[in-house]
């Protein structure tokens, strides 16, 4: 465990993932009044800046990031545009919520299956969202004996609750088994079960579910024919999975991110042939790309690369293709989510590779970054994500040039 950071830029809140890195000692070199002399600084920090708590895990979503502190309650902070739009995926109720930006608060309540206001239980992991309209976000959470709630916007039912009405109070999904996992989509969810089942709720528009045609589920529903499943994970718009009989994936294939190329969208589960499950340690969905991080420390890459976030060197090529890591580090987790527009790959050196689309280097400058930045931050096993921005770009002030800009990020994760 350590210290939780957090950063915030013009557009998003990034939050730091678990455990955290041995930096407790952190002071920013740079003052904030110099680095934004004309913007809020109350919703812009390009450096950390330290929330007082120790973290044991964390999910960062579009504009907000949900944790589990150190005594194993859940909270949540972030920026919330228009309070009217707000649906409730903060886990707390509107009242008590600021439009703008929201200082870390505890998620003191739940509702149990009777419909029952009960205090919060602790909580094992939790899952942040992706926006897909202003408001229109949920979340999920799995406490530690494996109850399994939801949070926010139920369009589509994917709150799994049995109506399509939104919850600002975490409610608890019948889900009649123990869930180990749960992964959070557009406006979907998915559940993965003790039993090695996954259910799926919410939408089924591009066939994320693996549902065939029907359009969403209110309820859980394991219709899928998976089984044996390991691990689950979630897109805007589809669904990764690797189970003992390979890697599946289930839904839109606009931007070709289920690394293949034979169909538009894949309604039910379709396995991936050339990648055998017990070839892989990892199989995690960014907004609309996909990763496979290999046994042998080698990452595959496919899906949208319009900001390079796929890392292999160029922004239109769809791939799959291999990600070139700086001198072929073995790489050992991933760091990407729903909501993110890049990617973060952790070697067993503890260097942190970043596929980002753009680094601001002075407020005229800006350099076209296709390949890698190295940010030799040490991370234990999960990193920071980056959540989807407004605008195609995460600014990052830090010098004249890209030296510059390594040397910076270097002396700020020392």
């Amino acid at each position: 465990m350590g210290t939780s950071f957090f950063y915030q830029d013009v557009n998003e809140i990034i939050g730091s993932s678990q455990p955290t890195p041995p930096i407790d000692t952190y002071e920013p070199t740079i003052d904030d009044d110099e680095i934004f002399p004309t913007l809020n600084p109350k919703r812009n920090f390009e450096v950390p800046f330290d929330v007082g708590e120790d973290v044991i895990y964390a999910s960062a979503g579009s504009g907000y990031t949900l944790v589990i502190l150190d005594d194993e309650s859940a909270a949540v902070a972030g920026f919330i545009d228009n309070i009217i739009d707000y649906s409730g995926y903060f886990g707390l109720p509107q009242q008590d919520l600021l439009e703008g930006p929201n200082e870390l608060a505890v998620i003191d309540s739940v509702v149990n299956l009777d419909g029952d206001l009960r205090a919060a239980p602790d909580f094992r992991r939790v899952q942040a969202g992706v926006k897909t309209n202003d408001g229109t976000m949920h979340s999920a959470f799995i406490d530690v004996n494996g109850n399994v709630y939801a949070a926010g916007s139920n369009n589509s039912g994917q709150l799994c609750i049995g109506d399509l009405d939104d919850r600002n109070i975490p409610h608890q999904i019948d889900l009649g088994e123990r869930a180990v996992s749960v992964a959070v989509g557009g406006d979907f969810t998915l559940i993965l079960g003790a039993s090695g089942d996954v259910y799926g709720c919410g939408s089924n528009e591009f066939g994320q579910l693996g549902l065939g045609n029907v359009l969403f589920v209110d309820l859980p529903d394991s219709g899928n024919g998976l089984r044996d499943v390991r691990t689950i994970s979630a897109g805007l718009d589809f669904s990764l999975l690797s189970t003992e009989d390979g890697l599946a994936v289930m839904g839109s294939n606009s931007e070709q991110q289920l690394c293949t190329d034979e169909f538009d969208e894949v309604t039910e589960p379709f396995f991936l042939d050339a990648i055998g499950s017990g070839d892989t340690r990892q199989f995690r969905a960014g907004f609309q790309s996909s990763y496979i991080l290999f046994r042998d420390g080698s990452v595959a890459a496919c899906g949208l690369n319009a900001f390079g976030q796929l890392g292999i060197g160029a922004f239109d090529d769809p791939g799959p293709a291999t990600v070139t890591i700086p001198g072929n580090n073995f790489i050992k987790t991933l760091g990407v989510g729903p909501s993110a527009v890049s990617a973060f790959f952790v070697g067993l050196d503890g260097v942190v590779t970043v596929q980002e689309e753009t680094i601001e280097v002075s407020w005229e400058l800006e350099i076209q970054i296709t390949g890698t930045v190295q940010i030799k931050c040490y991370l234990n096993s999960m990193v920071t994500m980056l959540p989807e921005s407004r605008q195609p770009s995460t600014t990052l002030l830090l010098g004249d040039n890209k030296e510059t800009a390594e040397s910076t990020l270097d002396q700020l994760c020392q």
